[in-house]
């Protein structure tokens, strides 16, 4: 680098640092400290998914429960902000589609959240609004699938055999897919 540049530099770096600085003296003679003020903000942040069940401080983007049809899935979902923004956060549950027929799917008998059996809205539920600054909430969710012949979560009756878990279900691999939605309300 250039000589005259760094020599410069050093000029400005000294002049700056208070080293040569003086009072400001205003035109009516008074003189008056000068002063300057840094204001810093950090945006907020919103961390959330599904709590690993190994550490409940971590939340992880996909979650897959096996043998669903045998022990009804139950997961936890959570969020940690630093914001205080309104917001709802929403989900979907597939029936559970069957992995190679087309068409072949298990309905979804209920849905629970914390434990209480939960009313979607046009197929969605929610399952937590509303954030306080500094806040984090975890819910427990159980999806179960339809055992029976009856009503599903959406409030369709079902009385084919291949809708529900029974012997007459079509064999084979079976996969409901929950999707999780946070909006600003």
């Amino acid at each position: 680098m250039n000589k005259k540049v760094i020599a410069l530099a050093l000029v400005l770096v000294i002049a700056m640092s208070g080293a040569f600085a003086a009072d400001l003296v205003v035109s009516t003679g008074t003189v008056t400290d000068v002063t300057a003020t840094l204001k810093a903000v950090i945006g907020g942040f919103f961390h959330h998914g599904f709590v690993n069940p190994a550490d409940s401080s971590e939340f992880n983007a996909t979650l897959e429960i096996t043998n669903a049809f045998a022990v009804d899935p139950v997961f936890t979902y959570g969020y940690e902000t630093n914001t205080s923004t309104d917001f709802g956060i929403y989900m979907e549950v597939s029936d559970f589609e069957h992995d190679t027929e087309t068409g072949v799917a298990i309905k979804i008998a209920d849905v629970e959240i914390g434990g209480a059996t939960a009313a979607p809205n046009s197929g969605v539920y929610t399952l937590l609004t509303s954030a306080v600054s500094g806040q984090s909430e975890n819910v427990q969710i159980k999806i179960i699938p339809l055992k029976a012949t009856g009503l599903d979560h959406l409030g369709a009756n079902i009385s084919s055999t291949l809708e529900y878990v029974n012997d007459n279900a079509t064999p084979g691999g079976y996969t409901s897919t929950v999707t999780v939605s946070v909006a600003t309300v």
